[in-house]
């Protein structure tokens, strides 16, 4: 994760007790794209640090991390994923070129459950 989010808290503790294909969760928070490791699957970019998505995004062009965001998707160059809270309930969007330009293919369920 780079930046603050209550987010933080929430993947800490399901990373406890969740795997994802019997593979451990590690959620590390970091402060500098230069922290990003190699290794990353999935990167959280929060709100404070949203001027850091494109700097993240060019750091990983050729890896097939994933990186989710907070805030508005219009700023989604770069993200894959952009959360939302509407009415007490959890929204998504998708970035299908990011996803594409990658070659990661995206669940149909995800995408009928995205805005």
């Amino acid at each position: 994760m780079l930046g603050e989010s209550g987010v933080y808290n929430e993947l800490e503790s399901l990373s406890k007790t969740k795997k994802i294909d019997s593979k451990e969760i590690y959620v590390k928070n970091i402060s500098k794209v230069d922290e990003i490791e190699n290794y990353a699957d999935i990167l959280f970019i929060s709100n404070d640090k949203r001027n850091l998505l494109k700097e993240s995004s060019n750091s990983l062009y050729r890896s097939t991390c994933v990186i989710i965001t907070d805030f508005d998707p219009i700023e989604l160059n770069g993200a894959m994923v952009s959360l939302s809270l509407k009415d007490n309930k959890l929204s998504f969007k998708l970035n299908n070129d990011e996803f594409k330009r990658k070659n990661i293919k995206i669940n149909n369920q995800l995408i009928k459950w995205s805005e």
